[in-house]
């Protein structure tokens, strides 16, 4: 009975893989289907979004060091905000392709609300252990430090995702791949709404 049961599972996991591996392969093949174009756009769009956002970090530069702990935060959320939605425009590319009779609608909100989800907790976690260093090395705040991190999580999530999500139905519309052009777009303009929305969200906290 044992061996019966091991060897179902052993199946179902030789089936499951099968799969995965069909889908890397299919994913693969699409995702190398660059256009030169498309790469220097995004490159271009990178740049001049990073200039921006150094430009704005130099006018709001003194706020954030006013704050206690907000630069400790600052890199935290660049990275995970960018990661997050950098997934996301994977995940709503893949799931409209492979599943091209559902509804685009339910795929976009189901997807930026989990995203959004997602943000809110791991800011939680950054925010505690960014605070806990902030609060023995820099006399900061620690409850203060997490409600920064969560309101401005919050406050990037709920503009970057919706964008990326847009940017992955206008590029899907004008026929060209998003794998190529989502990714720099969305990394370049989370670098600039980090910087404003934490600054933003210290002028609310404060």
């Amino acid at each position: 009975m044992y061996i019966m049961i091991l060897m179902q599972l052993l199946n179902q996991k030789l089936n499951h893989t099968k799969k995965h591996w069909h889908f890397l392969y299919k994913h693969r093949r699409r995702s190398t289907n660059a256009s030169t174009k498309q790469i220097v756009v995004g490159q271009v769009l990178t740049v001049i979004i990073s200039v921006i956002a150094g430009l704005w970090l130099d006018n709001v530069k003194y706020s954030l060091v006013a704050f206690a702990g907000a630069l400790i935060l600052l890199p935290g959320i660049v990275n995970l905000c960018g990661s997050l939605a950098g997934a996301l425009g994977a995940k709503i590319n893949h799931l409209i392709e492979e599943n091209p009779k559902r509804n685009t609608t339910r795929i976009l909100i189901g997807s930026t609300t989990h995203a959004l989800i997602i943000s809110l907790l791991t800011g939680l976690l950054v925010g505690i252990v960014g605070g806990v260093i902030g609060e023995l090395y820099f006399e900061a705040d620690l409850f203060m430090m997490v409600k920064l991190m969560l309101l401005t999580m919050l406050l990037v999530g709920v503009v970057i995702y919706p964008i990326v999500a847009a940017l992955v139905l206008i590029f899907r519309g004008l026929k060209m791949n998003p794998d190529n052009l989502v990714g720099p777009a969305q990394s370049s303009l989370v670098d600039l709404l980090s910087v404003v929305m934490i600054a933003l969200a210290i002028e609310i906290l404060a």
